[in-house]
């Protein structure tokens, strides 16, 4: 589901390479900002070169990044699917 910013959000979101990404794949995909705290195990820089190149593969497998990954977010603590 896409996440909704307001224009102060998406300016500072504009202003860095992951940023523009993310929007890139909240627009596509749809939801929350990928977040490192919490998802052991999997190295996105080994597999994916990094946040950007997560971003790409979920748009392009048209995933969120928990389905990618498979990891399950539930509150504020992920835990593997």
């Amino acid at each position: 589901m896409k996440v909704e910013y307001d224009d102060i959000d998406i300016k500072l979101f504009k202003s860095d390479p992951i940023g523009r990404v993310y929007l890139e794949y909240n627009d596509t995909v749809g939801g929350e900002p990928f977040n490192r705290c919490g998802v052991e195990g999997v190295d996105i820089d080994k597999l994916y070169g990094g946040e950007i190149g997560l971003y790409h593969e979920c748009i392009k497998q048209g995933k969120t990044w928990e389905d990618l990954l498979g990891v399950k977010v539930n509150s504020d603590i992920m835990v593997e699917a």
